[in-house]
């Protein structure tokens, strides 16, 4: 929908000769246009209509309560100095008031009006406005970042000109900060401080210095506010892996030299994008996880040349193949859905020890016939290759089945499988790469060929870059 197009249906809705028509008519058209300006806010009606202290609209973001709730106003332009004083009844509420119809005065009034605007941290815009930044949006996946920011803390005068000023010079600023362009970096800045309230103003300078610092530049250099923790902030991270492919792998690397599996799972990114395979995949070996959960995935295999995809599903970090899915947990409570009905009562002896091949099993727990029986080595041998572990696999017969086995790792460490809730985790409280982890999948499960060499291809460490400059740890420097 074209910038004419929503201020033409603006038009037809005010001619409609039925007031409650009309009106209903008038606040369709807005909510449209804000919805697309915005696809993450909720848009509630209130009933009433050009109130001057309620508002027409509540819009809330249910996937960001941070960002809490903003009041939307319609208002009928026409002269400056009227629409001033009625704007001025709300303007300690932060809102967003929508401008119906033009404005009569001089250009001197507008300026006034922008000016008082922003020094209240009201948004004044239009139909002309948005769709302007609607435009700019679909033409470029940069501008989403800001427009979505506008909505929620957006202040000053967002007309057509201003949207368009807005809109092209962040995006700029983006390829400048990939481009450790100073000039075009700072424009974008002072942008982000002019036309945004102070959390949104925040967290974008914060994404422009996180594109900065994984471009290779210095913290210290950056042409912003400075956030010296070095940390990347979940709102940068989100924005990033959701937008534009980076192909760079050094980026990513720089940037996730705090990556833990915590923030990852904290993250609003709904789908498999390249941003994300990026990141985790030049991460995994600082990643650590306390456990992981197998569970396969029901139907047929219609394409075994699907890739192996992280995703973030029910709060944590995934690893989804054609056949099954593994749940990456950072907490110390027990896996999701361990006792949640998914037990199994292990599997075959016989089976488990041609898995083997390759792993290190130092103990298993067998059930056959009602009993229990717990086979060690000493000094944490490994039995899988034990002469005496395959009689008395052969005279146990099909029905012995392993519940669960520890595999030694290095430092007197021990990973435990449980072949009844399809579960690994380290023995105690500790966390371990994720590499070394998932290492453990062949036993858990058996695989194909071309999934054993896809999860052996994902979990080989990326080749170590040049090492980033790390910025001396610190508070956020205003200026």
């Amino acid at each position: 929908m074209t910038t004419p197009t929503y201020a033409a249906e603006l038009e037809a809705a005010l001619s409609i000769s039925s007031t409650q028509e009309s009106v209903g008519g008038i606040k369709a058209v807005v909510a449209r246009e804000i919805q697309a300006t915005d696809s993450s806010v909720r848009i509630r009606d209130t009933g009433y209509f050009n109130h001057s202290y309620m508002p027409d609209f509540v819009l809330e973001w249910p996937d960001d309560v941070a960002a809490g709730q903003r009041f939307m106003y319609l208002k009928f332009g026409g002269d400056v100095d009227y629409f001033v004083r009625d704007v001025a009844l709300v303007e300690d509420r932060e809102p967003i008031v929508f401008s119906i119809g033009r404005y009569r005065n001089s250009a001197d009034a507008h300026v006034r009006l922008a000016a008082e605007a922003g020094t209240a941290n009201t948004l004044l815009t239009d139909a002309d406005g948005l769709a302007t930044m609607i435009e700019r949006r679909d033409r470029s996946p940069d501008v989403r970042i800001i427009s979505t920011a506008l909505t929620q803390d957006g202040r000053g005068v967002l007309d057509a000109v201003n949207a368009s000023a807005i809109a092209d010079g962040f995006s700029r600023g983006i390829d400048a900060a990939r481009a450790l362009a100073v000039e075009g970096t700072r424009r974008a800045t002072e942008i982000v401080a002019a036309s945004l309230r102070r959390r949104q103003s925040r967290l974008l300078n914060q994404f422009l210095q996180a594109v900065w610092v994984g471009s290779g530049g210095n913290i210290a250099g950056f042409p912003g506010v400075r956030d010296l923790s070095g940390e990347v902030t979940d709102a940068a991270l989100e924005f990033l892996l959701t937008g534009e492919e980076i192909t760079d792998p050094v980026f990513w690397r720089r940037l996730g030299r705090h990556a833990s599996l915590e923030q990852i799972a904290r993250l609003n990114v709904d789908s498999a994008t390249p941003n994300l395979q990026h990141y985790v995949t030049q991460n995994i070996s600082e990643l650590r996880a306390r456990s992981y959960q197998l569970r396969s995935i029901s139907g047929n295999v219609t394409d075994d040349n699907r890739p192996f995809e992280w995703r973030i599903e029910r709060k944590l970090l995934a690893l989804r193949a054609q056949r099954f899915i593994a749940y990456l947990d950072g907490q110390p409570a027990d896996p999701p859905g361990k006792d949640s009905g998914g037990r199994s009562d292990g599997v075959p002896l016989a089976g488990l020890l041609n898995r083997a091949t390759g792993t290190a099993v130092a103990e298993l727990e067998i059930a056959a016939e009602g009993r229990t029986i717990v086979y060690r080595g000493e000094d944490n041998i490994d039995i899988a290759r034990d002469e005496r572990l395959a009689a008395l696999a052969e005279s146990l017969g099909p029905a012995a089945r392993v519940t669960k086995a520890r595999l030694p790792l290095a430092e007197d460490r021990s990973l435990v499988c449980d072949f009844t809730t399809q579960v690994a985790a380290p023995r105690g409280p500790s966390r371990m790469p994720v590499t070394d982890l998932l290492a453990s999948l062949p036993l858990l499960r058996e695989l194909t060929a071309t999934e054993s060499d896809r999860l052996r291809a994902l979990l080989e460490p990326p080749a170590d870059p040049a090492p980033p400059h790390e910025a001396e740890p610190g508070g956020v420097e205003e200026h």
